[in-house]
């Protein structure tokens, strides 16, 4: 939808980005626990040649068998969590932008710790464009990741504010300045 983006905007205009996706990702890097207990449950196959985790694998796998995204989540998310906290804990400036893809499904984690919900909106058929495009994924499999979503409108509820990402970029940049702008003064 454009979170990526966003955050890119946020952090031209000197915002901290916390990412919980990079998180995710250091999570699962060669040789720490979480990537140990990933390849005890699924098996070596769940490994690339290289050793490193088989992203396009573990999508496939999660979002075909709900009981495996559930203990994937129950795996990293706590530790997600504590390490956002832990940044969050760190930020010297009047404000910081953490990118949590999934926030709508995690709110209850995360609402003590986040001021300002900013949801990027756009079209279900733009997404499937750009993630598609982005990942290489194919469409059906783009469609099941987002039906394990939450609906449009149940994002949009614990939204302060809601980027249409409908047009150009240097519109969405201008959107993102202004944010800025007011979080800045708070």
């Amino acid at each position: 939808s454009g979170k990526s983006l966003s955050a890119q905007f946020f952090a031209e205009c000197g915002a901290p980005i916390i990412d919980a996706d990079q998180i995710a990702r250091a999570l699962v890097a060669k040789q720490q626990p979480a990537l140990k207990k990933i390849v005890q449950r699924f098996g070596p196959e769940i490994l690339q040649k290289n050793g490193e985790l088989d992203r396009s694998m573990l999508r496939e796998l999660i979002f075909n068998h709900p009981e495996q995204k559930r203990w994937l989540e129950g795996l990293l998310h706590p530790s997600i969590h504590q390490i956002i906290l832990q940044k969050i804990s760190e930020v010297d400036f009047p404000y910081c932008v953490v990118v949590i893809p999934l926030l709508a499904e995690h709110f209850d984690r995360y609402r003590d710790i986040i001021n300002h919900v900013i949801v990027i909106d756009v079209s279900e058929e733009q997404q499937i464009i750009w993630a598609a495009k982005r990942d290489g994924c194919a469409k059906n499999l783009i469609k099941k990741v987002i039906a394990a979503q939450s609906p449009r409108d149940e994002r949009l509820k614990i939204a302060n504010t809601v980027l249409l990402n409908n047009s150009s970029s240097i519109e969405l940049k201008n959107k993102i300045r202004d944010l800025h702008q007011l979080f800045s003064l708070s």
